[in-house]
């Protein structure tokens, strides 16, 4: 058991502050070997073993499980071993809700996106997740003092009903985010290399319609790990509460305890995590794997991590692997022939896979493929061992739909979880060969969500089930308009939606209402009503006039002028228009009578 430790992070810890062995210490027998950080590295790659033979020292706390040494302020993590990791999150566009035609443009543009990528820089895919019920507490409305009874029971009727929208089943945040990891001998190397990155790779992403992609900082990225280690915790995390709190790095994220015992479930804190991984792929992979699978309702966390190999080696290692097979081939004809079988044939299985394998080979050579080693990992969590075993089912059903196997992790349960978390690391023994082609099967688009922070809610997207929190002053166009048969919740939607644009902003609302439908929440509300009707005792004047009437810069009687002879136009019903003689009596009258008006205005 890996214990919360209390004991604070320096303030100015940075990666050269990692532990090294006393000359005391190294001149005994070690079974433990500590190297120096950041050994200098001339092959850049991804794929290569830096320092394969440094060994792993034993983890104290749960601080130290957490596979980061330091955090910079823009947002690039230090892995150790010369490696550095960057995260982006990115927002979903409209996929399965399209024509054929533009699921075919958004596949390219992806495909395109993950061959714009080398083998120096490895691509993790994060789909997380989460309870919108999480949230509930910022979606509901604030009771003041001072307000009147009858209202604060209709703000507490608006947030049960909000809490029953967001807890009920099918309401779920998916959030995505791409993690890129790459191998450079300082800080300043890997942001100049990063800002590359940014302009080659994460632009082939940005080009997809509606996919847009920000980069995250510190405290965002430390934001997204805590959702890992610990969900239910969703206090703020800045600089201004460091600076209050004293308490910084790794403890504002790492659970209060960690347990890795082999037989058991991985424990943190006081909740149950598994790791499972896709055991097994059919020839003929469907785009909707992974919607399928995020769309189960429930809290999971999908990891798809991609590692490009470099495109000569790449023919190379398949044009080896077809040799051994030609070689387990001639073996098996030469064996049956000498065992005097007349018409020697190899097993079905080998045939296969060398049909598979000259295809793989083909599509490296001639088409715009390339060789990746992948896997797919997902992170299921619970309360108890009990519902981690029913969510991991629930999960792995729609897997098996597609022929996919999905199998837990029986060992190495510990570098199964940080290869989930979104850091860019990749170290379990799983791992695939896979095409462009085929691991952009693993597409991660589905329908785009909008959830706002500052947005009200409008039912349920159709598509997802997920609630609708849109912010219509943010849009280009903020104009809104409801459709629906007669009953259908018309007059409760704008009623709603006025209630809260009420308590939330410090808008100016006017309600035009000529059936009287609203007369009751602007009471409640404290608005002013104003009757108009024959039988009234307000009525309007048109010819009510100021001095800034029309703007203030131009004279307010010539505006005056042609408002009266548009109304008259309509009071008297002329489709055609008043005639040009008209118009100029008109207009001189109108003149004479505001004369005196213009001589004192008042």
């Amino acid at each position: 058991m890996k214990l919360f430790s209390t004991k604070k992070q320096k303030q100015d810890e940075t990666p050269e502050d990692i532990p090294r062995l006393s000359k005391k210490e190294t001149s005994k027998p070690q079974k433990i070997k500590l190297v120096q950080p950041r050994p200098i590295v001339e092959n850049k790659s991804i794929n290569t073993p830096h320092a394969s033979w440094m060994l792993r020292k034993k983890l104290q706390s749960a601080q130290e499980s957490i596979p980061y040494e330091y955090l910079y302020d823009d947002g690039i993590a230090y892995l150790g071993d010369n490696r550095y990791s960057l995260t982006y999150q990115f927002d979903d566009v409209n996929y399965t809700n399209t024509d054929d035609n533009t699921r075919i443009g958004v596949f390219e543009d992806y495909c395109y996106f993950i061959n714009a990528a080398d083998d120096t820089v490895a691509l993790q895919l994060n789909v997380v997740t989460r309870p919108l019920a999480r949230f509930a507490d910022k979606l509901e409305l604030p009771l003041k003092d001072g307000q009147s009874e009858h209202l604060q029971n209709c703000i507490r009727d608006y947030n049960a009903t909000i809490k029953r929208r967001v807890t009920g089943s099918h309401s779920y945040i998916r959030d995505k985010y791409i993690t890129l990891t790459i191998v450079e001998n300082s800080y300043e190397m890997a942001q100049r290399r990063f800002e590359h990155i940014d302009h080659d790779v994460m632009e082939q992403l940005r080009s997809i319609d509606g996919c847009n992609v920000r980069r995250l900082n510190r405290y965002a990225r430390m934001c997204l790990l805590r959702e890992f280690y610990r969900p239910e915790d969703q206090s703020p995390i800045s600089m201004q509460r460091t600076l209050r709190t004293g308490v910084y790095g790794k403890d504002l994220i790492a659970p209060y305890g960690m347990d890795f015992s082999p037989k058991k479930m991985i424990q943190m804190g006081e909740e149950y995590v598994q790791c499972l991984f896709f055991a097994d792929l059919p020839q003929d992979l469907s785009d909707e794997i992974i919607k399928d699978i995020s769309n189960v309702d429930r809290e999971m966390y999908v990891s798809i991590n991609m590692l490009p190999q470099d495109p000569a080696k790449a023919i190379k290692d398949v044009q080896s692997r077809l040799r051994k097979m030609d070689i387990e081939k001639y073996n098996v004809i030469a064996r049956q022939s000498k065992a005097g079988v007349p018409w020697p044939e190899i097993p079905r299985e080998l045939a296969a896979k060398i049909e598979s394998t000259e295809k793989f080979l083909q599509n490296l050579r001639t088409r715009n493929e390339k060789m990746f080693l992948a896997n797919i990992l997902i992170m299921v969590r619970g309360k108890d061992p009990d519902e981690v075993r029913l969510v991991a089912d629930e999960v792995s059903a729609p897997a098996k739909k597609f022929g996919c196997v999905v199998r837990p992790f029986s060992f190495d349960k510990e570098n199964a979880l940080n290869s989930i978390i979104p850091l860019g690391r990749n170290d379990v023994f799983v791992k695939r060969t896979f095409t462009t082609t085929s691991l952009a099967a693993f597409i991660p688009f589905n329908v785009t969500e909008i959830v706002q922070p500052t947005g009200f809610s409008y039912g349920k997207n159709a598509q997802s089930n997920n609630v609708l929190m849109m912010d219509r002053k943010m849009l280009m166009n903020p104009h809104g308009m409801y459709f629906g048969t007669s009953g259908s919740g018309k007059s409760m939607g704008a009623k709603a939606e006025i209630f809260e644009c009420f308590m939330r902003t410090n808008d100016d609302m006017i309600i035009i209402d000529p059936d009287g439908e609203f007369t009751a929440i602007v009471e409640m509300l404290g608005g002013l009503v104003i009757r108009i009707a024959n039988d009234s005792k307000i009525h309007f004047n048109p010819f009510e006039i100021n001095e800034y009437y029309g703007g203030g810069d131009t004279n307010p009687v010539r505006f005056k002028a042609d408002f009266i002879i548009s109304l008259l136009e309509v009071c008297a019903n002329l489709r055609d228009g008043i005639d040009g003689v008209t118009r100029s009596i008109i207009d001189r009258c109108v003149r004479n009578i505001y004369r005196a008006y213009q001589k004192h205005p008042c």
